[in-house]
């Protein structure tokens, strides 16, 4: 089950200025690979939870479920977490919301060459079971780079 889930089930919510709530009041959310996140306990250990991934699933519920669709910062700022900046969309989509200087850097890394030691390292993170966004985030790769790398047979295979 997606974390997001699991918050709103334990009566998380995220209210029209993007400020987390609990049952006890006001969490604290801090600032990680670009996005808001607050932890939760869960089966015995802390769970980082994306504010606005919880705000999503508030207005879109089980549409989430569905893998082609993502969502979106509409104004292209991934801290504002305000109700009306956050849509639901493609991929496509999501990176045409990003600003035009963004949108050139990730192109220009996409012709950037990775070493060996990095790929096998995004392959373990995708193994341990991140997502291809979290690796997206955490690597700044673009997606497809992503699935360059991540596909069989790359010029970059390494096995671990």
């Amino acid at each position: 089950m997606e974390g997001y889930r699991i918050a709103y089930e334990k009566g998380y919510r995220v209210n029209s200025k993007g400020e987390v709530f609990s049952k006890r009041g006001k969490v604290n959310a801090w600032i990680t690979g670009g996005y808001y996140v607050f932890n939760i306990k869960y089966l015995g250990s802390r769970m980082n939870i994306k504010v606005h991934r919880l705000l999503g699933y508030q207005k879109y519920g089980q549409l989430l479920e569905n893998k082609e669709l993502e969502i979106r910062h509409l104004n292209g700022i991934s801290t504002d977490n305000s109700y009306d900046n956050i849509g639901i969309g493609t991929h496509s989509q999501n990176m045409m919301d990003k600003p035009k200087r963004v949108r050139q850097q990730m192109a220009k890394n996409a012709n950037k060459k990775y070493s060996d030691e990095l790929i096998a390292e995004v392959r373990r993170q995708r193994v341990l079971g991140l997502t291809y966004r979290d690796l997206s985030i955490k690597f700044g790769m673009c997606k497809a780079t992503l699935s360059y790398y991540l596909g069989s047979g790359k010029k970059h295979q390494v096995l671990f």
